[in-house]
């Protein structure tokens, strides 16, 4: 975008904020999406100037990440590897549970002094309710993707910040978390949405692979019948408890051999191909 259109957007923005705050007028042009929040924001009697934001002791933090490890596990190296990506126009990405609160964080240097560096950390909670319409307090609210612009943001502080956040759900289809990312308005990138929608998808698709090993571990345990998995190199990866006492042996000394070694029948390949 240039940097008149810019200039000319963020001031829009800003005029249509200062209608709404201080004499309480939505302006026609404002999103309605955005505007059903301020209203919101503004029932819930969200302080635009001094939030209070609601954080979790060290202990309660440690509790609830522990709740979430799986969704921590995946979402930890994927918003570091797409910070590095994406560093022109995104200061940080943030992990969220489902209630708003922060479990995980990555980001590039923080300004000394700044507001981020107080209150933009795990264990602080970004609800609505909180410090009224932003990126994760919103797509966790609609449950959809959203992108803030400037002034959109309900709290002052956050005139100059975009944010593109999308939600993470589990298997089914339940609301999990959210996965945020958080820019200057300059460095508005329009793209960011389709970026964060994909990192959201992609934790939930871990998650679910995951449950999926998870269960197939639950079911070889309790199976009464000796049943072997294996890859496409004939390498076993998974084995019943009765198949490990067919052969006599523990499943964790069978994985990763060949089912050639393991029957002692070197064309075994050749035969199940047939």
């Amino acid at each position: 975008m240039q940097e008149r259109q810019l200039k000319e957007e963020r001031e829009k923005r800003i005029e249509q904020w200062n209608s709404f705050v201080d004499f309480g007028i939505l302006l026609p042009d404002v999103n309605p999406i955005i505007a059903q929040s301020w209203v919101r924001s503004k029932a819930l009697e969200v302080n635009p100037y001094n939030p209070s934001v609601f954080h979790l002791s060290d202990d309660e933090l440690e509790k609830l990440r522990r709740e979430n490890r799986d969704m921590i596990r995946f979402a930890q190296p994927l918003m570091d590897k797409l910070l590095s990506l994406v560093k022109d126009s995104v200061n940080v990405m943030s992990l969220h549970d489902k209630n708003g609160y922060m479990l995980a964080i990555a980001h590039h240097d923080t300004p000394k002094g700044s507001w981020r560096e107080s209150i933009f950390r795990p264990g602080v909670r970004w609800a609505e309710e909180d410090v009224g319409t932003n990126g994760v307090g919103l797509t966790l609210k609609l449950g959809k993707p959203v992108q803030i612009f400037g002034a959109e943001h309900y709290c002052y502080m956050q005139r100059d910040i975009s944010c593109s956040a999308a939600p993470i759900h589990s298997a089914d289809g339940e609301l999990i978390g959210a996965l945020n990312v958080s820019g200057p308005f300059v460095g508005m990138d329009y793209h960011l949405l389709a970026l964060v929608a994909y990192g959201a998808y992609s934790i939930e698709s871990q998650i679910n692979l995951l449950h999926t090993y998870e269960f197939i571990n639950k079911t070889m345990d309790v199976i009464s019948e000796g049943l072997l998995l294996f890859n496409s190199r004939f390498e076993i990866t998974r084995c019943s408890r009765y198949a490990a006492r067919i052969f006599k042996v523990t499943p964790s000394t069978i994985v990763g051999k060949s089912l050639a070694e393991l029957l002692d029948t070197p064309d075994i390949a050749q035969r199940i191909r047939k």
